[in-house]
């Protein structure tokens, strides 16, 4: 339903509240997009706002949680209302894969599940 870099908005049940999700795989694999806190994780990558200039411009800087990957079929996105809002551009993905290469929070099999699906895209 979506492509690797499309950034879509949908009720996530995990936070309880419509959130912005950023796909890394044709299989349905989604990273949370967050406004930057107070307190950042160390598997946080950290980028400014403007990277995603088609999402609310809250903060300064816009977080790709990479801790948890979320997988949701089709069917449940359409339940849920997803809506693509614009797509990540290929520095960002790029930025994204050598981040997630040099984390050392990341466990090994977190760190496989965002590869398998933006592998497909490389």
């Amino acid at each position: 339903m979506f492509n690797i870099g499309d950034v879509i908005c949908f009720y996530s049940d995990e936070a309880g509240k419509r959130k912005f999700h950023l796909c890394i795989s044709i299989n349905g694999h989604y990273l949370f997009l967050n406004s930057a806190k107070l307190k950042s994780y160390p598997s946080d990558y950290i980028l400014p706002a403007t990277e995603f200039p088609f999402l609310p411009q809250n903060t300064p800087d816009t977080i790709i949680s990479c801790s948890l990957v979320l997988k949701k079929s089709n069917e449940e996105l359409k339940k849920r209302g997803a809506k693509r809002l614009g797509t990540a551009k290929r520095e960002t993905l790029l930025g994204l894969i050598n981040f997630i290469e040099r984390d050392r929070a990341l466990p090994e099999a977190v760190k496989d599940e965002i590869f398998d699906g933006l592998g497909d895209w490389m």
